[in-house]
């Protein structure tokens, strides 16, 4: 049997006296929310057409690859923008004597969150709702368009036309 020797461990590296050791900032951790708020930063900024995932990756101070771990594309991307702030945007409890006046406010309410966040009105305009927040807001405005008698289909074409509409005010 032969014996086995280890090998002599390295040294640490020597330090001279008062010099301190200097890193690199750690990077903030990526996460979909911090997607989602630069994208918000790079609308308002530069508008809508200047958002990319490229441009994100760039913003956020890593290569696009990482960004498709939390948002798999661009349409999911919008997705998220146009939750994010219908999130903001309170809806009623539907009073059938008081539809159309809740109607208004809402649609007003949703114009002044577009407003408030550039280019997030573009961002819904090619978004179906999927998302829990998106449905939440149309079956917000649908419960109302019913509790004022309208039928279920004009209610969602209700819906979907006036979302167009306000979106475009933007």
């Amino acid at each position: 049997m032969t014996e086995r020797r280890d090998a002599p461990r390295p040294r640490p590296p020597l330090r001279l006296r008062g010099a301190r050791e200097t890193q690199a900032p750690r990077k903030e951790r990526l996460t979909t929310d911090r997607i989602v708020d630069a994208a918000m930063s790079l609308m308002a900024t530069h508008g809508y057409d200047a958002v990319s995932m490229r441009s994100l990756a760039r913003e956020l101070g890593t290569g696009p690859a990482s960004l498709y771990t939390y948002v798999a594309n661009r349409e999911e991307l919008d997705q998220l923008v146009m939750e994010r702030v219908v999130a903001e945007v309170r809806l009623p409890e539907p009073e059938p004597e008081r539809w159309q006046e809740q109607i208004k406010q809402l649609l007003r309410d949703i114009l002044d969150a577009y407003r408030a966040h550039p280019g997030s009105a573009r961002a819904a305009m090619g978004t179906i709702p999927t998302g829990e927040g998106g449905l939440v807001g149309a079956e917000g405005m649908i419960a109302l368009c019913l509790a004022g008698g309208i039928t279920p289909q004009a209610a969602a074409w209700f819906c979907d036309l006036v979302s167009l509409y306000v979106g475009g005010l933007e």
